[in-house]
């Protein structure tokens, strides 16, 4: 599927609107990054996978081979994406666990890294401990996207 000129700009146009609908904060801009490489692996799915699964099969791979050898490694890039942002979200979750944990007894026994930093620098007044807290999980997610990163690269060049 080849794009002309004013298919890319509709395509272009398409994805600002939707971005703009998604909201300016930092939230918005992460879905829509993860719908983009969603639906970017849903286009290639049904288009470039059926010609090489096709070749697969007359060659003989079976579908598990298909899968492996043909659909897993074209799809590494957007998995990459998906699960660096999927590990970034997890890792900064505060909602849920705070909103669990409020009224039932259990705030002392339940703890995440960042309801302990929230509750070190509102509820006991500690802003200097959770601002050093902060930074440690700041620096805590960079360092394992490094690696991340390094192990990644390192895959890629194999």
């Amino acid at each position: 599927m080849t794009l002309t000129r004013d298919r890319l700009a509709t395509e272009i146009e398409r994805r600002l609107a939707r971005l703009a609908g998604f909201g300016a904060d930092g939230a918005g801009v992460s879905r829509f990054v993860y719908d983009e490489a969603w639906c970017d692996a849903q286009r290639w799915m049904a288009g470039e996978a059926s010609a090489l699964g096709l070749a697969a099969t007359v060659d003989g791979a079976g579908a598990w081979q298909r899968f492996r050898h043909v659909t897993l490694p074209q799809l590494k890039s957007v998995l990459f994406v998906i699960v660096l942002l999927r590990s970034v979200w997890m890792f900064t979750k505060f909602d849920t666990p705070w909103l669990m944990i409020q009224g039932g007894g259990a705030e002392t026994y339940i703890r995440t890294l960042p309801v302990y930093t929230y509750m070190r620098t509102f509820a006991f007044y500690e802003a200097g401990k959770g601002a050093a807290m902060a930074i440690l999980m700041f620096l805590m997610l960079a360092a394992a996207s490094a690696i991340y990163f390094r192990v990644w690269k390192r895959e890629e060049n194999l």
